[in-house]
């Protein structure tokens, strides 16, 4: 049995349907990897900038947003920033690859 081109074309527009969409997808997804990647970069200037402030501000906000009353340490909270960078940093070039 031989497919008629009609056939042939339906198959080959929803195999384009489906890889575009794919392809849609994963560049979305590159993103917002992209993006976080930039503003933990922001937030990691911030803290270079202006150590001791930031330290109380980013203290301050973790603690309303959590609602932790005891005492935060700006060391652990860098180093959570710093996992966080290395995580969608290799991400990205997941996706990217």
């Amino acid at each position: 049995m031989k497919p008629t081109d009609d056939k042939k074309l339906e198959l080959l527009y929803g195999h384009y349907t489906d890889t575009y969409a794919g392809i849609q997808t994963v560049i979305k997804s590159r993103d917002r990897f992209f993006i976080s990647i930039l503003a933990l970069l922001a937030f990691m200037s911030f803290q270079i900038a202006l150590p001791t402030e930031s330290g109380s501000v980013i203290a301050d906000s973790v603690r309303t947003k959590l609602g932790v009353h005891g005492t935060l340490s700006v060391s652990f909270l860098g180093t959570a920033v710093w996992a966080g960078l290395l995580f969608a940093a290799v991400r990205y070039f997941e996706v990217v690859v």
